[in-house]
C-alpha cells in the first residue's frame, strides 16, 4: 500500500444533531464510551497499511485536530507515515472556503503532489465501518478501473434521498450514478468511499482550474466520468452506518449492548487517542454497594452508586446513589446527582443533573424503539425545573441550549 493515499472528509456541516455538533464536527463526535467517530476510519485506513493520510476539515475543527494531533495513536507517524491536518486557508488568489467536496480536494492537491501516489482513496470521517482498503485498492487494481465505487446493498427500510445509487451493468462496470435523487432508483447504494487513479483524478479536478463549477465529487465530477472512463462497483457486505440522524446515532451507540453487537470494537482493532482528557490516566470504574447496573458500556473513571440500565457512560461519568439512569448516552465528566432521574438522554460532556430533576419518560410510558429524545448541551446544569420543561415540549426531539 506504499503507492496508496487517502483523503478523508471531514468537514461538513451538519444538520439534525443539534447541540451535540453546535461546537464540533460530526467526525468528532465521542462514540461508544471514549472513542470518536473518526477512529473507525483512521482505524481502518491503519489496519489497511494506508500511511499517508489527509484529513481534510472545515467545520468547527479544533475538537477533531486536537484528537487527531500527530496520528501517532492509530500509527501515522515515522517514516513513509503522516495524517497532514488540512483546514481551508487564505492564501494569494484564495479567500473562498471549500464549495464542495471536490473542490475541497482540489484545493489540497500539493497533498497528492508531494506523495505522488498511484491511486487515491477518498472517503469521509463520519461513518461507523470496519473497511478493508487494501482489498478495494486490489480489486480497482487488478480490474484496470480508473474509479471503483464502493457499494452496499440495502434492504428497503433503509433506502434514503440522502444516498447515491449506482446502477451497473452485468459486468460491474457503473453505467448510471444518481446522486440524492427525490426517490431511491435501486437498492445499492454508494457508502462514500472511492478508489481512484491518481492522474485520474487530477484531470477531473483540473476542470475547476478552467472555469467549471463542478465542485461536487459524487454530483459533478463522478457522474461526468461514466461515458469516458472506466468506473467500476465494489460490493461490500460487511457492517456499516452513516448515523445521518442523531437517532441513528442513538440507536448505534445503543445497539453496542446486544448480547453479540454488530460493532465489533476489540475485533476491529478501533484505536483512540488515550491523551483525550487523560483517557490513559483514568482509574478503573468502581461500583459502590448500592450500585443496580444492567445492560451498560463503562468507561474507565466512571462512578457509579445508583441504578443504570441500558445506557453508554463515557470516562468520568458520575451515577449518585438514588439517582436513575435508562436509555440514555451520557458524555464525559457527567454527574447524575442523588435522587435525578434521566431517560432517553443524550448529555454531551460536563453536565450536570442536579438532585430531584427529572428528564425524560416516566417508567410505564415507554415503549419499543419509540423515542423521545432529549439532547442536553456541554457543561449545562439541569435542574429540578427540568421535569416541568421537558413535559412542555411538544417536540419528539427536545433540545437543550449548548453552555460555554
Amino acid at each position: 500500500m506504499q503507492r496508496v493515499a487517502a483523503l478523508v472528509l471531514a468537514g461538513g456541516r451538519i444538520h439534525g444533531y443539534g447541540v451535540l455538533t453546535l461546537n464540533r464536527a460530526k467526525a468528532a463526535l465521542p462514540f461508544a464510551g471514549f472513542y470518536r467517530i473518526v477512529d473507525f476510519t483512521l482505524s481502518s485506513l491503519s489496519r489497511s497499511g494506508v500511511g499517508r493520510v489527509g484529513l481534510i476539515c472545515q467545520y468547527l475543527p479544533a475538537s477533531l485536530i486536537e484528537h487527531v494531533a500527530s496520528g501517532e495513536a492509530w500509527g501515522f507517524n515515522g517514516f513513509g507515515h503522516e495524517v497532514r491536518l488540512m483546514p481551508p486557508f487564505v492564501g494569494v488568489g484564495k479567500i473562498e472556503w471549500f464549495r464542495g467536496t471536490a473542490d475541497a480536494i482540489y484545493q489540497n492537491m500539493n497533498f497528492l503532489s508531494d506523495w505522488d501516489p498511484s491511486y487515491v482513496i477518498v472517503c469521509s470521517a463520519e461513518h461507523v465501518h470496519n473497511l478493508d482498503f487494501s482489498e478495494i485498492v486490489a480489486f480497482h487494481e487488478s480490474e484496470g478501473a480508473d474509479l471503483t465505487i464502493v457499494e452496499k446493498q440495502l434492504p428497503p427500510e433503509r433506502l434514503s434521498p440522502r444516498f447515491g445509487y449506482v446502477t451497473s451493468d452485468p459486468s460491474g462496470r457503473v453505467v448510471r450514478f444518481d446522486e440524492k435523487p427525490q426517490s431511491p432508483t435501486g437498492d445499492r447504494i454508494s457508502i462514500g468511499v472511492y478508489v481512484f487513479n491518481k492522474d485520474v483524478l487530477v484531470r477531473q479536478l483540473e476542470r475547476l482550474a478552467h472555469g467549471e463549477k463542478c465542485f461536487n465529487l459524487s454530483r459533478d465530477i463522478i457522474p461526468s466520468m461514466l461515458d469516458t472512463n472506466r468506473v467500476l462497483r465494489c460490493p461490500f457486505h460487511g457492517y456499516w452506518n452513516y448515523l445521518e440522524t442523531v437517532e441513528d446515532y442513538y440507536w448505534a451507540n445503543l445497539s453496542l449492548l446486544e448480547d453479540t453487537p454488530e460493532i465489533d470494537l476489540i475485533g476491529w482493532d478501533i484505536r483512540t487517542n488515550l491523551n483525550d482528557r487523560d483517557l490513559a490516566q483514568r482509574p478503573s470504574a468502581f461500583m459502590g454497594p448500592t450500585a443496580q447496573v444492567h445492560r451498560v458500556l463503562i468507561s474507565p473513571g466512571c462512578r457509579i452508586e445508583g441504578r443504570v440500565e441500558n445506557s453508554v457512560l463515557s470516562p468520568g461519568v458520575v451515577v449518585e446513589a438514588g439517582a436513575v439512569v435508562r436509555d440514555s448516552i451520557l458524555m464525559h465528566d457527567t454527574r447524575v446527582e442523588q435522587d435525578a432521574y434521566v431517560c432517553q438522554v443524550v448529555a454531551d460532556k460536563d453536565v450536570v443533573f442536579e438532585r430531584g430533576c427529572r428528564v425524560g419518560p416516566e417508567p410505564g410510558l415507554r415503549s419499543g424503539r419509540t423515542l423521545q429524545l432529549t439532547l442536553i448541551g456541554k457543561k449545562r446544569i439541569v435542574d429540578a425545573r427540568a421535569s416541568e420543561y421537558w413535559r412542555s415540549q411538544p417536540a419528539r426531539v427536545a433540545v437543550s441550549p449548548s453552555g460555554n
